[in-house]
């Protein structure tokens, strides 16, 4: 970062500011890197300040070059920002404090703060601080921080992104480190770096930098875009980019070809969800096959014969698939009756049906997508035709093909190198490094033509 700034900025900073300084290691380093900068390094908590101000290197700068301010840098930007002479850099690694840990005391003063910038709600305490950095940065004014990369896309975060579109005269970089980089020792979310540089007469644009490396090493650019930032801005800051081929295909959405939608949900799944000895005295229309839980299946196949290595192990495998008509059967009403004992019907989504035994009838689709993952993300071929439930999306293929062929070659490319690191590229990390692809995302995801062309 320190490298990023200096090779960028045509003259160093007068000031640089570290919000949420922590125990100082951006002041520390700004110390050395800007020597005749001065150092705000800013902190709520009096105590990381205090271990700060007792380090050999800031005791001998202080009150020259280091100033320690203890305050809520939402607070503090609001009163003190102004009086700091500029240029300014904003630098730092701001805190990570998720919606939910904040109060609603705090969610109103970091709206306040923000300005026109303000996030939505959901947004967590280093967004609100990227928030407010921009919305009180000068023309001369720089900004390099460390943050979570989750605002690139969320929905919460619209404001920032479309900001940063807009202001065409700064220079804007977005340096994204590898999603299995657990950078933050509190959280495990994908990391980037933020470079917005002071304003200039130039057109500016976007410059999207993949980095490749690890912690202990170093980090060196893997891949890089330029992004005209024309139009309306994008959903994503995430941009879309293909490691695996170096010839562009033409390629059409997922959308175009097949129909994405989540499972079943059952509303409580130990009761319409079956076992072999469960369903022998039931009506044969009264349950169909299903498929549960991604790690109940055992093959990328899901065949009745896979279905059946499911039922030997005593798991869960048929659906409750009733219909008012059932009720009447002796066996299927005792079988509610044993359900309204146990309070079946007052759960939040059988409370809301009618009658609330009969769920959601969704059509068997063609292929079961597991929607998280920690590394493959697995696609299974549903020639059982069972329901999933909602822990799945079903892809079912609009103009079902006379042949198998096209869905499996559908399925090996999904699976491979290149489909793989798009799905990748769409999905958002959760925690411990976990992937997750909204179905929207799915639904956008690019396959080549070719494949597209067998199957419509």
């Amino acid at each position: 970062m320190q490298k990023l700034v200096e090779q960028r900025l045509s003259c160093p900073p007068k000031a640089v500011i570290d919000p949420g300084a922590g125990v100082g290691a951006f002041t520390r380093t700004a110390l050395e890197a800007w020597p005749e900068a001065n150092i705000h390094a800013v902190d709520i908590n009096v105590a990381t300040l205090g271990l700060l101000a007792a380090t050999p290197q800031i005791t001998s700068s202080l009150p020259n070059r280091v100033f320690l301010h203890h305050a809520d840098f939402l607070d503090w930007s609001l009163h003190q920002w102004a009086a700091i002479p500029g240029p300014r850099l904003i630098w730092g690694n701001p805190p990570y404090t998720r919606h939910q840990g904040l109060t609603r005391a705090a969610k109103e003063l970091a709206k306040k703060a923000s300005g026109y910038l303000a996030p939505g709600g959901r947004a967590g305490l280093s967004t609100y601080f990227l928030a407010a950095s921009l919305a009180h940065l000068d023309p001369a004014d720089s900004l390099c921080l460390l943050l979570p990369s989750n605002w690139l896309e969320a929905d919460y975060a619209e404001s920032l992104r479309r900001y940063l579109w807009s202001v065409k005269e700064r220079p804007v970089e977005l340096h994204i480190f590898p999603h299995a980089l657990n950078l933050f020792p509190i959280a495990s979310v994908a990391a980037m770096v933020l470079w917005v540089g002071p304003v200039n007469s130039t057109v500016n644009k976007l410059h999207v930098i993949r980095l490749k490396g690890e912690l202990g090493l170093g980090f060196s650019r893997a891949a890089s875009q330029e992004v005209q930032r024309e139009g309306a801005p994008p959903k994503s800051f995430l941009f879309a980019h293909t490691t695996h081929s170096k010839v562009r295909q033409k390629t059409v959405p997922l959308a175009s070809i097949a129909r994405i939608r989540r499972g079943v949900a059952t509303g409580c799944n130990q009761f319409f969800l079956l076992t072999d000895e469960q369903v022998a005295k039931l009506p044969d229309t009264a349950y169909v096959p299903a498929a549960t839980r991604l790690r109940d299946i055992p093959t990328d196949h899901l065949d009745e014969m896979a279905h059946d290595t499911i039922g030997a192990r005593g798991l869960r495998r048929w659906l409750l698939w009733l219909s008012e008509q059932d009720a009447s059967d002796p066996i299927v009403r005792q079988l509610l009756e044993l359900g309204r004992l146990k309070g079946v019907p007052d759960a939040y989504l059988c409370s809301a049906r009618s009658p609330w035994y009969v769920v959601e009838k969704i059509p068997a689709p063609d292929l079961l997508f597991g929607p998280m993952s920690k590394g493959q993300f697995r696609l299974i071929v549903n020639s059982a035709k069972a329901i999933p439930t909602n822990t799945f999306y079903g892809i079912t293929i609009r103009r079902a093909p006379k042949a198998a062929e096209p869905i499996a070659c559908l399925a090996s490319w999904i699976r491979g190198p290149a489909g793989q690191d798009a799905l990748a590229n769409a999905s958002r990390q959760h925690g411990s490094g976990t992937l997750k692809i909204e179905p929207r995302d799915l639904a956008d995801l690019q396959i080549p033509i070719q494949i597209a062309q067998a199957l419509d």
